[in-house]
């Protein structure tokens, strides 16, 4: 969303891309849009990735809680049996 508002906000003042890109010391203005996205999305994957990784931390959690359950379901089953 602040992608977007910034995106329109120097699609209208374009003066403003330049003076930031001069102050930064980048010589072409649009290098500095693609530098600004490409570290946008670089942050995303690192979210991605720390989402992935506690969802897989969950499954491998529940995984080994289920197997718990059943065999306790199947221990007392064995022993309604005898």
């Amino acid at each position: 969303m602040d992608l977007c508002r910034g995106t329109v906000s120097f699609s209208i003042w374009s003066e403003g891309l330049g003076i930031l890109s001069e102050f930064l010391g980048v010589q072409v203005p649009t290098n500095l849009i693609f530098s600004a996205l490409i570290f946008v999305i670089l942050i995303y994957l690192l979210h991605l990735s720390r989402v992935n990784s506690k969802l897989q931390h969950q499954v491998t959690r529940l995984t080994q809680e289920l197997a718990i359950l059943n065999q306790r379901l199947e221990t007392l089953e064995a022993e309604k049996q005898n």
